[in-house]
């Protein structure tokens, strides 16, 4: 129990991180367990991770939602982020480049698209598409490539050959066949440039999908 507290905080740290949070910031409970969804940490995880940060003084309260980082949370936080970043390099080098060219190509063209999407970077790109990740691991074998996360951890995926940008739950739940994977994604648009032309649309349909 202990290691599981101690892994559900680190990734909440990590969260905090990535929306730059300083100890003169205040945010909600529920927010931060909304951060916590998008690095992966379920419910149940999430309120042993929050105890540890309180009982260690990374975190504290300030009346009866609102929460503060203190100066011991700001350091940890970063040292958070420097075991992820070496752990996910680690990965990289240990299994190789798997992501085509091509859907790195389709990346970079969908990444300027303003949107309610967080676009992956180069090591977050390799990040989503490893074993072990899911979906992007659970989606590779058949083709799909996560170039995006939304809220929850949900992604957004592209292959090679199709032409089209599609949402993956994060709770994958599908059959074990390409067509099982492809009846289970959900399209939002038949390009990139139809996703460019949608974004308001697409926007609308990731809050009532998400």
């Amino acid at each position: 129990m202990a290691n599981e507290a101690q892994e559900a905080a680190a990734a909440l740290l990590q969260a905090l991180a990535v929306f730059k949070f300083t100890p003169q910031q205040a945010f909600q409970v529920e927010t931060l367990a909304a951060f916590g969804m998008s690095f992966g940490v379920r419910r149940n995880a999430f309120e042993d991770g929050l105890q540890y940060l309180l009982d260690n003084n990374l975190l504290v309260r300030d009346g009866e939602v609102d929460l503060h980082l203190t100066e011991l949370g700001c350091e940890k936080m970063r040292e958070a982020v420097d075991e992820a970043s070496r752990l996910a390099a680690a990965r990289r080098k240990a299994r190789g480049t798997v992501v085509p060219e091509e859907v790195r190509r389709k990346r970079d063209a969908l990444a300027g698209v303003p949107c309610k999407v967080n676009w992956c970077d180069d090591n977050d790109l390799d990040d989503e598409n490893m074993e072990g990740a899911g979906p992007g691991g659970d989606l590779n074998p058949f083709g799909w490539y996560v170039v995006g996360t939304t809220g929850g951890g949900n992604a957004i995926v592209v292959r090679v050959d199709d032409p089209g940008v599609y949402y993956a739950d994060h709770e994958w739940d599908a059959d074990n066949t390409a067509d099982g994977v492809r009846r289970a994604l959900l399209p939002l648009a038949p390009s990139i440039d139809g996703f460019r032309r949608s974004v308001v649309e697409i926007d609308a349909r990731l809050d009532e999908i998400g």
